[in-house]
């Protein structure tokens, strides 16, 4: 990935792809969930920074068939995003996801990477009997905040059990992934057609939900965990910004896309984020904000200037 997710991101099939959870701490967490992740690849440690005062370590993951990817791991161990190491160009990706790719842009992209991200989801209530839906990054930063009206949206209550054949291939999948796990049912999306909702219990009796196609790709996944579970990060901006007594639920939410790079008309180079329903999930021209950044710094100059200037008369 040529930069990291937290640039611009708001609002992460295999088996191996859905075992997700942040490893416990112990000596070394970083190194024990970069092992936990990629058992049989090759780790080169890249860089550590801080985001947020969080010791972030970068780490390229290779494959022993040559695949390759990235990672983004916290001191706690866990991780922001994490890449699924792959070879080949649109071999393997989601037709929707492919679709959009080839349909909407001329060439057919060499290199295209999968990456999963990580969230956290704290649904907070108020002394007026209202509900919000928190959501943060690994880090501790506050990204987006949910009003009941689109929580109740997205409730499966809300939904349409689904039917048909596909929904035994959907539950077939959803076993292979969640061997332990209760199916409750099967619920049509709004994603895309050929994308499901399945609602599951843990045998330790939490909430997992998932969306999985009928050619099984994941499109996300949500855990129900415990509040002790969230990572310290924010755990301390929940303290920092919120009444924590009145949290009712908290949850890990992960979810997957595509990228890959073209070249835009004046020849830069932009990043293209795809979901795998085929949805552009944002588009990135470094150029292009380079120059917005160093634009504003002017002007914010000019304007120090300015009130200099007013107050020297």
């Amino acid at each position: 990935m040529k930069r990291s997710l937290f640039a611009w991101l708001i609002p992460v099939g295999v088996c191996t792809a859905l075992a997700f959870g942040a490893p416990k701490s112990e000596s070394d967490p970083v190194q024990k969930a970069l092992k936990d992740k990629y058992p049989d690849a090759k780790v080169n440690i890249l860089r550590t920074h801080e985001i947020n005062g969080v010791k972030v370590t970068d780490a390229k993951i290779t494959t022993k068939d040559g695949g390759d990817s990235t990672a983004e791991v916290t001191e706690y161990g866990d991780f922001l995003l994490w890449g699924m190491p792959r070879k080949g160009g649109m071999s393997g990706v989601a037709k929707p996801a492919a679709a959009t790719v080839t349909g909407l842009f001329k060439g057919t992209p060499e290199d295209v990477d999968l990456y999963w991200v990580t969230n956290y989801l704290v649904d907070l209530g108020t002394t007026g009997n209202k509900t919000f839906r928190l959501r943060f990054d690994p880090v501790g930063h506050l990204r987006d905040i949910d009003s009941k009206a689109e929580m109740d949206e997205s409730r499966v209550q809300s939904m349409s059990k689904a039917s048909g054949g596909d929904v035994n291939k959907i539950e077939g999948y959803a076993k292979k992934y969640f061997p332990d796990a209760k199916i409750n049912n099967v619920y049509k999306t709004d994603v895309s057609d050929d994308y499901y909702l399945v609602d599951l219990t843990s045998k330790d009796g939490k909430n997992i939900r998932t969306i999985l196609s009928t050619d099984n790709k994941v499109y996300s996944r949500r855990d129900e965990i415990a509040r002790d579970d969230l990572p310290k990060p924010v755990t301390e901006a929940m303290d920092r910004l919120f009444n924590g007594e009145k949290i009712k639920s908290v949850y890990r939410d992960d979810f997957q896309y595509y990228e890959f790079q073209q070249k835009d008309a004046a020849g830069d180079e932009i990043t293209v984020r795809v979901r795998p329903n085929g949805d552009v999930l944002n588009v990135q021209n470094m150029r292009a904000e380079d120059e917005e950044k160093a634009q504003t710094a002017k002007h914010k100059e000019t304007g120090k200037s300015s009130k200099k200037n007013n107050k020297s008369d």
